[in-house]
């Protein structure tokens, strides 16, 4: 779901197009869109976090994300056995997403399990009214490999449902995604070349769908 006005330029329309809504539950429509200008707003403000702590100023990203290519998809994960193994009980596979960041609310229920360095899955601990953020691979690239994308893979072996709201917040389409110079030294040299955001982000979805 792309919330209007969040997408700017002609060249935007390829990542871009009409919603589609359920005329039930009734309010669904003003709640999500709600919801999704709050995440905005949040992943603006994270962005000003990320500048500061890269020694850059406050406000770097502010022109670079005020019309941002921004995805919301509403997931549901069906109770599984538990007594399978992991890799029976997927609801989704090993992945990292393609964004800068993935911003994901949480409630009580486990399920959301991180890879970490020594290839080991994590579980997620599900702390109710807090949010999981995600690197994805788009701010590894900007960031020359400083901030690393978070491979993840959801495993729900709780009995019940698992609902997931994940909201991906990239940047505005024609932003040169190339190694910033504050991440570029001799000891770590720029390993990606210049790509725009929304070409990137194009890519990636045609090596998965086609």
């Amino acid at each position: 779901m792309i919330p209007e006005g969040a997408i700017k330029g002609p060249q935007n329309e390829r990542v871009s197009g009409e919603n589609l809504w359920s005329e039930n539950p009734y309010g669904l429509k003003p709640a999500i869109e709600k919801y999704m200008r709050e995440c905005i707003t949040l992943g603006r403000e994270l962005f000003k976090i990320f500048a500061l702590g890269l020694g850059l100023e406050e406000n770097y990203f502010d022109n670079k994300v005020n019309y941002p290519i921004a995805q919301l998809r509403l997931l549901s994960y069906p109770a599984q056995d538990p007594n399978k193994t992991s890799t029976q009980n997927l609801g989704i596979g090993r992945h990292c997403d393609y964004e800068c960041l993935t911003i994901l609310a949480q409630d009580d229920l486990s399920g959301l399990q991180v890879e970490n360095l020594e290839g080991n899955w994590v579980e997620v601990p599900p702390i109710e009214g807090t949010y999981v953020i995600n690197i994805g691979e788009m701010l590894t690239r900007w960031t020359n490999g400083l901030f690393k994308a978070t491979p993840h893979r959801v495993v729900n072996v709780t009995e019940k449902n698992r609902y997931s709201i994940p909201f991906f917040f990239a940047t505005n389409y024609d932003v040169n995604i190339k190694p910033l110079d504050v991440c570029i030294s001799n000891q770590n040299p720029s390993q990606f070349e210049d790509i725009k955001a929304g070409d990137y982000l194009l890519n990636r979805l045609e090596e998965i769908y086609g």
